[in-house]
């Protein structure tokens, strides 16, 4: 424990292991006489050691403390250090200063944004999330969150069995009313109880009324955000579900159309399109608990980052994009950020909700209205029964409105999704939501480090000779020559450092300091090693600085299966050449192709001579005109753009391998073409199904409007839609 004396301060609880008591052994535990215990104290608002001073008093507050725990705690203990804190602390508690109103308030509306996904609406402010409260974090906190995407998942799940006991219950109950009514069993008798018209009605009514009290925060947001002109998913379960309701209702009145087929009950195809929409999201809880196991990891972490710049973009860029210049590269970080913001994003099933909504609405009522005053000359005994008939034009209405609620919306996006974050997660990357698909499909450029490209495994020394010329005043050994060249690729960031570091058995203590590290465009690098000059690179690196070097005939001999010869020169004389094999990792190579052949180019930064765009391009098997090997000028820019922050946005983060952020901007490429492709096929079976409607309304053909009919219908092209779907690879 250390505190800080000064009663203004701050002070901090450091402890390295679960932090579960306070006020306990503020002194060494002496039990007949005192027993002081001293403890460091540091300067005010500082970290440097004042002096040691006993404590006088117990410490049982947490008031004023900054709790610092053990990274790797599990969200158990997480949750007992909280109650501790509100126990002993209550509101008083002081986590950072002056941003304690701003964590209060991001921790609530993190609570809102899970709690609406079941419960709760939440309103535009608590949409938007600024810079500064970003960089807190709390948005991010680990225990919170995944409590509450569990919680979520299994309200969900209640939620969804409770539904489909409702919806299959009385699907099969409208199904046996019907066959009963045909058969026209005698001995059950045409009205059996809850089987007669009346009872039907009344059962309908009483499960629509159960099927939206379970469904009840759907019914309420969706109905709330059409009004505020936001309509979204919701929205369209919600407008079919209460006006079938109330369309039943009116079935109350008199139900004989209902039983000569002029009118219907469309609350089972109601509750069936909010059963749909809860499977949806019980996809969408299940892809974001992957998610933040994920970017909540201990491993490694990156983000793709979009290069704002437009100068630092087109200069990264020149001669490889003709068109404005969208960069995308890797960043390593701390903290993966804006989960909630990203995973919960508005997206395309949303904004096709937002028109498909008002529409289906206008248009139904435009055609009820028009079936009842328009006469269709159809009759029975003598009666127009279609004309001026308020329950068939209601039943007209409210099925167009049901046929415009598609039970595949739901499964437009949250689908192809869950397909690829699946096999995403595979290959160490993954995408948050819609946005950042979108976001990232944009990229016609990436910028790496060209030991993405080349793993340990596809780097290999092939044949070494040393070089020693006669009368050298060097007198540099082999041994020491490697660990010089193995000290030089690591300070430069060369491909070659794994394979040097092997080679002398990955012991750090052997490295030498290097200095003066300098990269000289397409030669090679070079670098001080004391007082001597250390140059590594191709031939015309050796002969720019005047270094004598053998004949190529004469090491011809050593190059074996194709590999490129690397000169190790120190204090101006060549100590050793090392031939090196480079080989296209097969994972790597397919997802760079598959990179160009979407149009994006690749842009490098090396430090090594045999790097070169006619060596990638043949390699890999890409045009090399999509390929861009920087020059040291960038490198200082590329340093800054890729350098490690301590906190980054998690919409596409990565391992930081090649392999991982390919599959990711491949996957935002295709995924937005699937969505499109889904809202097309979606779009089309809708279109279709309202065009038959409409014929049959003013032909007086029921046939289209028979609820079991339109469930048909809508779960033939959801079905025509995941085929379509499960084609497609990521």
């Amino acid at each position: 424990e250390a505190y800080c004396r000064s009663p203004r301060t701050v002070r901090i609880v450091a402890s390295c292991s679960s932090f579960c008591a306070v006020g306990i052994g503020t002194d060494n535990n002496g039990v007949n006489k005192p027993s002081v215990r001293y403890t460091p104290y540091h300067e005010p608002h500082g970290t440097k050691v004042c002096g040691f001073m006993t404590i006088l008093h117990g410490d049982n507050r947490i008031y004023n403390n900054i709790i610092v725990q053990k990274k790797d705690l599990d969200p158990v203990k997480a949750q007992i250090v909280a109650q501790l804190v509100r126990k002993y602390a209550g509101d008083k508690i002081l986590i950072i200063g002056q941003y304690l109103d701003q964590l209060k308030e991001i921790a609530a509306k993190r609570k809102r944004r899970i709690s609406n996904f079941v419960l709760e609406d939440i309103s535009d402010e608590d949409l938007d999330f600024d810079d500064e409260t970003d960089e807190l974090s709390a948005d991010d906190d680990f225990a919170g969150i995944w409590t509450d995407l569990v919680e979520t998942h299994k309200s969900l799940r209640i939620r969804f069995v409770l539904l489909f006991i409702v919806t299959v219950g009385l699907i099969a109950a409208n199904v046996l009313q019907k066959m009963f009514i045909q058969q026209k069993a005698g001995f059950f008798g045409n009205e059996l109880g809850f089987l007669s018209n009346d009872g039907v009605v009344f059962m309908n009514l009483i499960c629509g009324v159960v099927g939206m009290a379970i469904c009840s925060s759907v019914i309420r947001i969706g109905i709330a955000k059409l009004f505020k002109r936001r309509a979204d998913c919701d929205s369209v379960c919600a407008v079919s579900c209460t006006l079938s309701l109330l369309a039943a209702i009116l079935q109350l009145v008199d139900t004989n159309d209902l039983q000569q087929e002029r009118a219907f009950l469309y609350i089972p195809v109601a509750l069936l399109g909010l059963l749909f929409n809860s499977i949806g999201k019980l996809s969408m809880i299940s892809r974001a608990k992957k998610n933040y196991r994920f970017i909540s990891s201990d491993m490694a972490k990156y983000y793709a980052e979009v290069i704002d710049g437009q100068s630092e973009a087109s200069a990264f860029t020149k001669g490889v994009v003709s068109e404005l210049p969208y960069l995308v590269t890797m960043r390593k970080t701390e903290l993966l950020t804006d989960f909630l913001k990203k995973s919960y994003c508005e997206d395309m099933a949303d904004r096709v909700s937002r028109r498909l909504v008002p529409i289906s609405v206008i248009v139904g009522l435009l055609l009820g209205i028009l079936v009842y005053f328009i006469p269709v000359g159809v009759q029975i005994n003598g009666v127009n029964v279609f004309d001026n008939n308020m329950y068939w034009a209601s039943s007209v209405c409210i099925g167009v409105i049901c046929a415009m609620a598609p039970f595949s919306m739901m499964f437009m996006v949250n689908n192809p999704f869950r397909r690829a974050t699946k096999r995403l997660l595979r290959n160490g990357s993954t995408l948050l939501g819609y946005t950042s698909a979108e976001e990232f499909a944009e990229t016609n450029s990436v910028l790496v480090d060209a030991s993405t490209l080349f793993p340990k495994s596809a780097v290999e020394v092939t044949n070494i000779k040393p070089c020693k010329l006669q009368n050298s005043i060097n007198n540099v050994s082999l041994d020491q020559a490697i660990i010089l060249a193995a000290s030089l690729a690591i300070k430069s960031g060369s491909v070659l450092s794994g394979l040097f570091f092997d080679m002398i058995g990955n012991n750090k203590d052997m490295l030498e300091d290097i200095d003066g590290c300098v990269y000289e465009d397409n030669m090679g690098v070079m670098g001080w090693y004391g007082t001597k000059r250390v140059i590594m690179g191709s031939r015309e690196h050796m002969k720019h600085h005047s270094i004598k070097i053998p004949e190529m005939n004469a090491i011809a001999k050593y190059s074996r299966n194709g590999s490129d010869s690397v000169y190790l020169a120190v204090g101006g004389e060549l100590a050793v050449i090392f031939f090196i094999r480079l080989t296209a990792n097969p994972a790597v190579k397919a997802n760079i192709r598959e990179l160009t052949n979407r149009g994006v180019s690749i842009v490098l930064k090396t430090t090594d001579s045999l790097i070169t765009p006619g060596k990638i391009s043949d390699l890999f098997d890409i045009d090399p005109e999509k390929l861009r090997i920087i020059g040291s000028a960038l490198h200082d820019l590329y340093s800054e753009c890729t350098k490690y922050t301590t906190n980054g946005c998690g919409a596409l983060s990565c391992s930081g391998s090649f392999v991982s952020l390919a599959k990711g901007i491949n996957a935002s490429k295709k995924l937005v073409k699937d969505v499109a492709l889904s809202r097309n096929i979606m779009l089309a079976g809708t279109v279709l199904g309202v065009l038959i409607m409409i014929f049959m309304a003013f032909t007086a053909n029921t046939l289209a409007f028979i609820p079991e009919v339109i469930m048909a219908w809508q779960t033939a092209w959801l079905l025509i839609m995941l085929l379509v779907q499960g084609l497609r690879r990521y």
